[in-house]
């Protein structure tokens, strides 16, 4: 931040970002220092209002200063009200140059009705970066013609051997240098349940996974599916953290790992998705290989916040729900994250899944 001071100490200074383009002049500085009053920025404007224009279209204001219009960034002028010291200028540039990217993860039960029933409002007023989906239970070129009203999306999709099940999907504004969708042995189907592809942010590789983990059902095939998938997951993550890069695992995980994760916890220890079985993978995960759950980190010993609520009864209204759509980072990307957040919609009939999407915005 040193750096940043000094750059702003001068009488005229410039936006130093990875995206802009040329410099961006924004005016004059009475003294040096990071105490400095600001005087004259932006073509004229008083003191107390501070403009700023740039040249980086894909700059998320709203994360920058809260407060700030959502839109205003279309415009490419930024006012920011308040801002009298160049050490609130030099917190501003510093987290302008060092953009974070925003995850969601969002399982839709079926995408073409998520759209019918509202999907598109909540992607154009949170424009995340990257888009994991699960349960997508259609084609790509469904996805193509959802997505086409939203702008540029790149669409990596991998759907289930069985028709109108599953599938996973990402969704990015810049393409993928990479994915895959091997998850296993040979004889393992894990089609629609497995998708990573690698992001390249500044010569950093960000690699997302989206994945849907068998829901599975007690004493039947279905829950032995489910333990083979989370034997070749829990290989593959091992291999993934050992090689420190930046992953992030991201979906519903089908699996509340603690009694914080469900409301009712006493009444579900006998049924899938909190058998001690299947929470033990998640020790593993968690503790032996060390991978951070982003959503117990930024909650840690509060139940929930729940991502998952049945469709069926009160449970929504009473938020008798389970936390198990999932943010899995390495530990090098989990100390990068930041702004957690559930977005649970406002009321039961505003609902257009019975998920949440869950978003992490991540620094690298």
């Amino acid at each position: 931040m040193h750096g940043v001071f000094q750059a702003l100490a001068v009488m005229k200074v410039a936006v130093l970002a990875k995206e802009v383009s040329h410099e961006t002049v924004l005016g004059n500085i009475d003294s040096n220092g990071p105490n400095a009053t600001l005087n004259r920025i932006g073509l004229g404007q008083t003191s107390n209002v501070l403009q700023i224009s740039w040249v980086i279209p894909s700059l998320k204001l709203a994360r920058i200063c809260p407060g700030i219009p959502k839109g205003c960034h279309r415009n490419r002028v930024l006012a920011l009200h308040g801002v009298k010291k160049v050490s609130h200028l030099a917190n501003i540039l510093g987290r302008m140059s060092s953009k974070a990217i925003s995850v969601a993860t969002i399982n839709v039960n079926g995408v073409r009705a998520a759209f019918r029933k509202g999907m598109a409002d909540w992607v154009k007023a949170n424009e995340p970066d990257i888009i994991a989906l699960q349960e997508v239970r259609a084609e790509t070129t469904d996805l193509e013609t959802l997505f086409a009203e939203l702008g540029e999306w790149h669409i990596l999709h991998d759907a289930a051997s069985a028709k109108g099940r599953a599938g996973v999907a990402l969704l990015s504004r810049k393409p993928a240098v990479a994915s895959r969708t091997v998850l296993g042995p040979d004889e393992f189907d894990s089609a629609g349940r497995w998708l990573e592809a690698d992001y390249d942010f500044g010569g950093k590789i960000l690699t997302v996974i989206s994945t849907y983990v068998h829901s599975g059902e007690v004493d039947t095939p279905k829950q032995v599916e489910k333990y083979k998938f989370l034997d070749a997951m829990t290989e593959r993550m091992n291999e993934l953290v050992r090689d420190g890069g930046y992953v992030v695992v991201v979906g519903d995980l089908n699996v509340g790992h603690t009694e914080l994760d469900i409301k009712n916890w006493k009444g579900n220890i006998k049924n899938a998705g909190f058998l001690p079985e299947e929470r033990a993978y998640f020790d593993t995960m968690m503790t032996t290989q060390g991978w951070v759950d982003i959503g117990r980190q930024a909650h840690p010993e509060q139940p929930g916040p729940y991502t998952w609520w049945s469709f069926r009864g009160q449970a929504f209204d009473t938020d008798a729900g389970w936390r198990i759509d999932y943010h899995l980072a390495t530990p090098a990307l989990a100390a990068k994250a930041a702004n957690y957040k559930v977005h649970r919609a406002d009321s039961y009939d505003t609902r257009w899944t019975d998920h949440s999407p869950v978003v992490v915005e991540y620094s690298i």
